[in-house]
């Protein structure tokens, strides 16, 4: 069953099943309405960002002085929501893209939020913030704003039962978000590299099929002198091609 905004305040007050709080604590919803200019819908809520985070380099991205970010058409960046959930055995969640952004070009990964998210009791546990991936997809810049329209949907879906396998937590929470990153930063490089070297072993093939090449066209007196002349020249480029 996915819960209404009726079910979802009487999850925050009532039954206690879901905490949702701004970065610093505050309430998202208190004694029945929104606060916080939190976006509480029909079946779901929305997610704001708080901040973004460069995919490739890892680094933390300083809002503008309007706190607008212009996101460039085939631009990847992480953003870590204003929105910090914590949720009880008894409810899951969905992560779905807003219609709207999607045909903008603004494209978010879809994930799920386990039971009992972000691990431990419900009611000492700290509520946590979700990283999303967002891509540009769109032939245009799409403007991100902190704490602006929300990037994303969540629904939340109570349980028929508690489950009896606890869902692994993702390390960027509580902490370990940089090792993550450094983890993806490590991985990104060791591509590049992979990929500098296939385009090398492909300009050594061409340099090889070139030294062979010219050795059979020049006349028979000179072609020892020059094949070996060649032979060396592409060896000393080959072994600083392979090797830087």
């Amino acid at each position: 069953m996915i819960l209404s905004n009726k079910d979802i305040i009487e999850a925050m007050e009532t039954t206690h099943d879901l905490v949702i709080k701004g970065p610093t604590g505050n309430d998202q919803i208190k004694d029945g309405a929104a606060q916080d200019d939190f976006v509480l819908e029909s079946m779901g809520f929305g997610l704001r960002i708080n901040k973004i985070r460069s995919y490739r380099t890892g680094d933390w991205i300083k809002w503008p002085a309007d706190r607008k970010y212009v996101l460039q058409p085939g631009e990847l960046v992480v953003v870590e929501t204003y929105e910090h959930l914590a949720l009880s055995r008894k409810l899951a969640a969905t992560l779905h893209a807003r219609a709207r952004k999607s045909l903008m070009g603004e494209i978010g990964i879809s994930t799920t939020i386990h039971p009992g998210w972000p691990g431990g009791s419900l009611s000492t546990k700290q509520p946590a913030p979700l990283w999303i991936a967002i891509t540009n997809y769109g032939p245009g810049p799409i403007i991100l704003e902190q704490r602006g329209e929300p990037v994303c949907r969540v629904l939340l879906h109570e349980m028929k039962s508690e489950p009896s396998i606890d869902a692994p937590m993702q390390n960027v929470v509580f902490g370990d978000a940089d090792r993550s990153f450094e983890d993806i930063q490590i991985g990104i490089k060791q591509q590049s590299l992979l990929q500098k070297r296939g385009g090398r072993a492909a300009l050594v093939g061409i340099i090889v099929a070139l030294v062979v090449a010219v050795t059979l066209i020049v006349p028979e007196p000179l072609r020892a002198p020059l094949s070996s002349v060649l032979a060396g020249l592409a060896g000393v480029f080959l072994t600083y091609l392979l090797t830087k």
